[in-house]
């Protein structure tokens, strides 16, 4: 019972083989693993930003959308009374403080957070606070700074 046994020398190497010496060559194993790490750190900070600007959306958006809305019915008050009282005034002396008071009234309004969208009557997520890049930017600075 002689087994004839034959060795055959393949001197071509197959992809598969390439890619496997590659693999430990470069130690790619080890990046990738580093790779995969941060991509799900990336990852979670997104899911936690998102969560995140859900709820503070939940809570904060109502005062905010009130002291706006106060906010912009203020200014259209002011304005009304502003140009009531310069059609009436005619001594340069009243108009110049009306004109600064009324300036400095628009500097507070602005400085408390109205924009223009929502004088015109269009709100949008950049006259809101939270937004969803400045949710993600919280996710991660709480990531950073109590760890993950």
């Amino acid at each position: 019972m002689d087994v004839e046994v034959s060795v055959v020398n393949s001197s071509r190497k197959t992809l598969k083989s390439t890619i496997h010496y590659w693999w430990y060559k470069l130690k790619l194993k080890s990046v990738m693993q580093h790779v995969g790490l941060l991509v799900a750190l990336m990852g979670y900070t997104l899911f936690g930003g998102l969560v995140s600007l859900k709820v503070f959306r939940q809570f904060e958006s109502p005062a905010e959308i009130s002291k706006l809305t106060f906010l912009n019915t203020s200014l259209h008050e002011t304005r009304i009374k502003f140009l009531e009282t310069l059609v009436n005034t005619k001594d340069e002396d009243t108009i110049y403080d009306l004109v600064s008071g009324y300036e400095t009234f628009l500097r507070h309004t602005f400085e408390q957070g109205l924009h223009e969208n929502w004088i015109i009557g269009e709100r949008d997520e950049e006259s809101e606070k939270w937004t969803t890049l400045k949710a993600v930017f919280f996710s991660s600075t709480v990531l950073t700074t109590i760890g993950m």
